[in-house]
């Protein structure tokens, strides 16, 4: 125990200047080295504890946001002194399946696959690996971040969608077949049975349409009853064939008839078009955000790769003065005069007769503003005096 707390304690250290074990960026022994330690062993440090809570919560959240292993020897130290017990957690597809098609590292699969030809759709790669397209967006993102590594080229593809009816259709066969299948082939099934069924009223109508049943009423109740003996189920077919997109089977008379039923949409979809950039590699090294000092010493700056500098951001907004809240209210007062139709006069008269100060503002001679301990009066005639107009 008292290895495990030296090294707690310079864990505490560490922390009062990094935010993470590597420095500035999660990586994945935060998490490891986390999971070893305990919110009692933590309690009393004071950044330990901070960073063990953030990093329960970035697990919790966000596992993706943690980088490869550690490249510090006090995270190794770290390390070694907590193994970590957990189990790493299956990837999960956009359906919420564990998969394992998914490469861990999409930037670096689509490097690979770029390395193999020329162009690359990502509708086609999203497909490929199973995943949702927007995931792989993500990935080819964080790849624009690294110049002239790979070109993009936007373009828009009308793409049919089955619906949820026709999603339905294909796991269980159209409205129309159902029907048929649910007549009996002797003697035929009432109306009123098929008309219980989800799909019968549209597949009565339907099934008329095609010739394939009939309604005998010989007997005073409705009675359907096949008319052919075997049907294909031609509207499935097609719902299988633009599922998996072999749309050529599916002529336009086809697809408007299944536009009108509802049992597809046509969606537009944003595709992004990959090639090799004037700077492809299949190795990518993250860019330094910072010169420091043994970069300076070593000369290693030299050879390093530096973030570039984006002179057209947003510097940081500097904290400015504000107005008292006694003069946010005389504003507001102010605005409320003018609204009223009160016009503001002079303001550099600093010495001003009674008239304007208390008799304009229909004062009574006895207020108590009048009185010399309230009011500075000088004798004379300093001042704008009153207006002739008024007194006369």
């Amino acid at each position: 125990m008292g290895d495990s707390t030296a090294l707690i304690n310079q864990l505490d250290v560490h922390l009062a200047l990094f935010s993470y074990i590597d420095g500035y960026v999660p990586s994945s022994i935060d998490p490891s080295i986390a999971a070893a330690l305990t919110a009692k062993e933590v309690a009393k440090h004071q950044h330990v504890a901070r960073w063990h809570a953030h990093i329960g919560t970035l697990v919790r959240e966000r596992e993706e946001c943690f980088s490869s292993a550690p490249s510090t020897a006090f995270g190794k130290q770290l390390q070694l002194q907590f193994p970590s017990n957990e189990q790493p957690a299956p990837k999960m597809t956009a359906s919420g399946d564990s998969s394992s098609s998914a490469p861990p590292d999409l930037p670096q699969f689509i490097l690979d696959e770029l390395a193999k030809g020329q162009e690359v759709s990502s509708i086609e790669l999203a497909s490929r690996l199973s995943i949702d397209h927007q995931k792989l967006i993500g990935a080819v993102k964080s790849l624009l971040s690294h110049e002239g590594v790979i070109s993009t080229r936007d373009i828009t593809e009308k793409r049919v969608e089955l619906t949820k009816e026709g999603v339905d259709f294909v796991e269980n066969g159209s409205a129309e077949f159902r029907t048929f299948e649910r007549v009996a082939k002797e003697g035929g099934t009432p109306q009123t049975d098929i008309m219980k069924e989800p799909y019968g009223k549209v597949g009565i109508s339907k099934a008329i349409t095609a010739g394939w049943i009939a309604f005998d009423k010989s007997g005073g109740s409705v009675i359907v009853v096949r008319k052919v003996d075997s049907t294909v189920d031609t509207v499935s077919d097609q719902l299988k064939a633009l599922k998996v997109g072999d749309e050529a089977k599916v002529d336009d008379k086809a697809r408007t008839e299944l536009k009108k039923r509802k049992l597809i949409s046509e969606v537009t979809i944003k595709v992004v078009v990959l090639s090799k950039g004037p700077l492809f590699t299949t190795t990518l090294e993250k860019p330094e955000a910072e010169l420091t000092p043994e970069m300076l010493a070593s000369g290693s700056w030299k050879t390093t790769t530096f973030k570039k500098l984006n002179f057209e951001a947003m510097g940081v907004q500097p904290d400015s003065g504000h107005l008292h809240p006694l003069m946010k209210v005389r504003s507001e007062f102010r605005q409320i005069f003018f609204q009223m139709g009160f016009s503001e006069m002079p303001t550099n008269q600093y010495v001003e007769s009674s008239f304007w100060n208390f008799d304009a503002l229909f004062q009574p001679q006895q207020h108590p503003a009048r009185d010399a301990h309230d009011t500075f009066f000088i004798s004379g005639t300093v001042g704008r005096g009153i207006d002739r107009w008024i007194v006369d």
